[in-house]
C-alpha cells in the first residue's frame, strides 16, 4: 500500500492503510487478513475528530472505511466506540467478538453500509446510534445484541439483508 502507519486518539494507538495513492482516504486496519488494526489500547475509541490529526509523515488521514476484521476479537478492551463524520463503510466482522462494547455511536458519521457481522457477538452493547445516511444493513450485524438493547436510527429504517438465521 502507498501509506501504512499508526495513528492515535490518546486511548488506542491504531494501524492504518492507504488503498490508493491517488486519494486521500485511509481506511482503518491493515489491509491484511487476520490483521488487527489495533495494537494497543483499553476503554473508549473516540476517532471522532481523527481526520483532523495526521500520521508522523505529515500524511492527513482522512478515515473512510473500517476493514474487514479490522478489530476483530480484541475482547474485553473496547468499551464505547465513536468513529469519524468521514466514515462511509463498515466492513463485515469489523468489529466482530469485541464482547465488552457497550455503546456503539455512529450518528455524526456519514455511513451507508454496514455489512454481515459487523457488530455480532457484542454481547454487552445496550445501545446503538445509526446516522441518517445509513442505507443497507448486513445479516447479522449485531447478532446477539441483548434484549434489552436500543438501536437508535436517526434516519428511514435501512434495508436489511435477510438470512434464515438473521438477527439485525
Amino acid at each position: 500500500y502507498p501509506y501504512s502507519g499508526t495513528i492515535s486518539d490518546g486511548n488506542w494507538e491504531i494501524r492504518v492503510y492507504q488503498p490508493d495513492p491517488n486519494s486521500e482516504d485511509f481506511y482503518l486496519g491493515t489491509g491484511g487478513k487476520g490483521y488487527s488494526a489495533r495494537i494497543a489500547g483499553s476503554g473508549e475509541l473516540d476517532l471522532s475528530t481523527l481526520y483532523e490529526d495526521t500520521l508522523a509523515a505529515g500524511t492527513p488521514v482522512k478515515i473512510v472505511n473500517v476493514a474487514k476484521s479490522a478489530f476483530y476479537n480484541i475482547g474485553g478492551n473496547l468499551t464505547e466506540l465513536y468513529l469519524p463524520n468521514t466514515v462511509t463503510n463498515i466492513g463485515r466482522a469489523a468489529f466482530e467478538n469485541c464482547n465488552i462494547i457497550q455503546k456503539i455511536d455512529l450518528s455524526n458519521t456519514k455511513i451507508r453500509s454496514i455489512h454481515g457481522f459487523a457488530f455480532s457477538w457484542a454481547q454487552n452493547c445496550s445501545e446503538i446510534w445509526l446516522p441518517e445516511t445509513l442505507e443497507y444493513i448486513g445479516a447479522c450485524a449485531f447478532r446477539t445484541m441483548p434484549n434489552s438493547g436500543v438501536v437508535h436510527f436517526l434516519g428511514d429504517v435501512p434495508r436489511l439483508e435477510r438470512t434464515s438465521e438473521t438477527n439485525i
